[in-house]
């Protein structure tokens, strides 16, 4: 956090920067163009924070403990956003006293308990926003990829269909179509690009 910016402002920062994420995401796996979605973009109907965080649950494409982290974000920005009362982590969650347990036990493992609470607080917050980060940048690398292969399903099935089509005493065509078909097959497997860059995001982070 910048020394001469408020806890509020860091907070604020942090959303705007973690709803433009998760925009593009549910834009990406509904097909929509942010920049002129009503609900996604930066008009007055789009959605709330809270409200795509919770589309994104329904959309049941990320596991239920980062969806906890995602909501968790969200509530601690609405708070700074909102109220103008709470200026620091610690009265954030005093009002958010239900959560607090889980998010230190699950952000504060390696955070020293010897320090101001205020301070293990937004250590622990800093590493929510890495993760969330990091989750975002998978999560839209693994839409694009089933995206990508959703193709090439549809690329297979179509070429099975011309290839029922082709007369039997033409073989010539019909070793090219299944040898065609068959790398495509092979093709659709675990996507190792989506594994290296879990690697590759993990030492970016790192580094940063």
């Amino acid at each position: 956090m910048l020394e001469y910016q408020t806890t509020r402002g860091y907070v604020i920062e942090k959303g705007v920067s973690l709803e433009a994420g998760i925009s593009a995401l549910i834009g990406l796996l509904l097909d929509i163009d942010v920049d002129k979605s009503l609900s996604l973009g930066s008009k007055n109907t789009a959605l709330s924070l809270n409200s795509k965080v919770n589309l994104l649950s329904d959309l049941k494409f990320v596991p239920k403990d980062i969806i906890w982290q995602f909501q968790t974000f969200a509530e601690i920005r609405n708070k700074f956003a909102h109220l103008q009362y709470v200026d620091s982590f610690v009265k954030c969650f005093e009002i958010l006293s239900d959560k607090k347990a889980k998010f230190l036990n699950t952000f504060g493992d390696k955070v020293d308990s010897s320090l101001d609470e205020e301070i293990r607080l937004s250590i622990c917050f800093s590493f929510l926003c890495m993760s969330l980060g990091v989750w975002l940048q998978l999560i839209l690398k693994k839409a694009e990829f089933n995206r990508h292969q959703d193709f090439k399903k549809v690329i297979v099935i179509e070429s099975l269909r011309s290839f029922f089509k082709i007369p039997e005493s033409q073989k010539e065509e019909i070793e090219k179509v299944m040898k065609f078909v068959d790398n495509l097959i092979n093709d659709i497997e675990v996507n190792k690009d989506f594994v290296e860059s879990v690697e590759y995001i993990r030492k970016q982070n790192q580094n940063g």
